[in-house]
């Protein structure tokens, strides 16, 4: 009898140790792998982006861009939390959804750049920071809590 009772607890130890180890969300996947998500600020008179990525490995990495052909990055800034990671992509996702286009004029404008190359999508919303116009309120909060992340960068 204790020989079962110890067979049954190492095979119930087993499946909690592999159910434990192998936690990445589901949002973090090779479907997913050529996802990005980009942020910052855009002069629409020099076209200069100075921002940031976030991959779908977490990773952060510097933009900065001085024209639409010029791809220009940093090196890896830090990776996120996963489950960060996943909410950010969350809330882009369901904000995208309600507002489907966003482009304020101004000289220098806040972005939001969603992509996924394999998929054909692309979407940028594009919003002037002293305006605080309803269309551009979701984008805003997002932008806002993607910038609390890079704050310990600067």
């Amino acid at each position: 009898m204790f020989r079962k009772l110890n067979y049954l607890f190492f095979i119930v130890s087993f499946f909690i140790l592999i159910g434990c180890t192998s936690n990445h969300p589901e949002c973090i996947n090779d479907g997913n792998k050529e996802l990005k998500i980009r942020w910052g600020t855009f002069n629409s008179k020099t076209g200069r982006i100075n921002g940031y990525q976030l991959n779908n490995n977490a990773g952060l990495s510097r933009l900065i861009k001085s024209n639409e052909k010029d791809n220009a990055f940093d090196s890896l800034l830090f990776n996120i939390d996963e489950n960060q990671y996943c909410n950010y992509l969350g809330m882009i996702r369901d904000t995208i959804l309600k507002i489907q286009a966003l482009s304020e004029p101004g000289d220098s404008l806040h972005f939001i750049e969603y992509t996924d190359a394999p998929r054909n999508v692309r979407m940028r919303a594009l919003w002037n920071p002293v305006n605080k116009t309803f269309g551009s309120k979701g984008f805003r909060a997002i932008y806002d809590s993607l910038q609390a992340i890079v704050k310990v960068v600067r």
